[in-house]
Formats: C-alpha cells, structure tokens, sequence
C-alpha cells in the first residue's frame, strides 16, 4: 500500500509556563513563571508519524508572579527575569490524518525535547545562569497533544497549521527544590510542572 510522504517547514510561537501550586496551613501559594519562544522547524511526514527539528529562542523577559492567598489578606509579587535561552529542538509525533475537502485533519501525540545550546542572563532569583543551572533546569522533555491540518492550496503544495499542549515530563532543579522545601515545612503540593502551548504553522509539499 502506498504511503503518504511529504516534507516542510513551521514557524512557531510557544508560551511556556512553570507552575507551582501549593497548600501550606490554611494558606494557598502560587507561582508562575512564564516565557515566550519563537522556532522555526522542518518536519518530514510518513503518514502517520511526523519528525521535527529546528530551533527556538527565548524573546521577552521571563515573568514572574507569585500570589498568597490566606485567610483575612492576599499578597501579590511580580517580577521579572532576564535569562535569554537557545533550543535545539527535536521531536516525534504519531497522527491519524482523515480527509475533508481539500483537507487533511489529524489529532497528534507524542513527544519532543529541548536541549539547550546556549544560555546567558540571570536566573528568577536573580542570579547568573550557570553550567550547572543550564544542566539542572533548562533540559526540557514534553509529552505533547494536539491537532493539525494540511490544507492543499496548490496540487500536492499545502499548508499546515498546527496547535499542541505540551506536560514537561522531567522537573527543573528549582522546582524540586520548592516542592520539598514546603513538604519539609508541612505543606501540600498540589502541581509543580511545565507546561508549554505551540501554534504552528507552515508550508510542506506532498512527494
């Protein structure tokens, strides 16, 4: 039987979010912080299965905010981190195309990884990005969701927007640091995670 092939390339926005959510006493503490990242990736298609490679890179200030909600007063902090970060990003995801129209529509799944290439600027709390601040905390490994389309515009030329949820299946150094630094204390934690979310979209050609 025949199988589809085709090959492209996307350009990407990808806000990401680290967040902590804990309970301590009658206490609710939550941390956010948050980046964006633009990336260009090319993709080869076989059907069912799609690889990426490319690159992304921080833009903006990494934003802070930390709220304490308790009994009789709430407490707000913001603030903001200046760290600039380089990817080297690769990743694999499974599809299930069905046609509409001129369409391809397909739900995906699967994982992709961020390995760091360069790093510089200052951490949240202010201090200089090191070697092993870059290896404890900026190795990023997603388990990803989502659904694409290829719509052909041109015979076998398409187009192909894309949108996917992505859990960081490994944990920042920093983040662990939290999570038992408030356990020890007595509180509960409730989530201490990444989560990113990419819009996609490209150009590719059907062989």
């Amino acid at each position: 039987f025949a199988i589809d092939l085709s090959a492209g390339g996307l350009f990407d926005i990808t806000p990401t979010f680290d967040v902590l959510s804990a309970k301590e006493n009658e206490a609710r503490v939550t941390m956010t912080a948050s980046q964006i990242m633009l990336g260009f990736k090319g993709f080869f298609d076989a059907q069912y299965v799609t690889v990426l490679a490319g690159i992304d890179g921080t833009v903006g200030k990494q934003k802070t905010k930390l709220v304490i909600k308790d009994p009789g007063f709430d407490q707000t902090y913001e603030g903001e981190g200046d760290s600039s970060v380089i990817y080297f990003n690769i990743g694999v995801l499974g599809k299930y195309p069905f046609k509409l129209g001129i369409a391809k529509l397909y739900p995906l799944a699967g994982f992709d990884f961020d390995i760091p290439l360069t790093a510089k600027g200052k951490t949240i709390d202010g201090d200089p990005i090191s070697k092993e601040y870059i290896a404890d905390n900026l190795h990023r490994y997603w388990f990803d969701l989502g659904f694409g389309a290829d719509v052909f515009v041109a015979g076998k030329l398409f187009i192909r927007p894309q949108a996917v949820f992505g859990v960081q299946m490994n944990q920042a150094k920093y983040l662990k640091d939290e999570e038992k630094s408030i356990k020890d204390s007595g509180g509960t934690v409730l989530v201490a995670r990444g989560f990113k979310f990419t819009i996609s979209l490209g150009i590719g050609y059907q062989f």
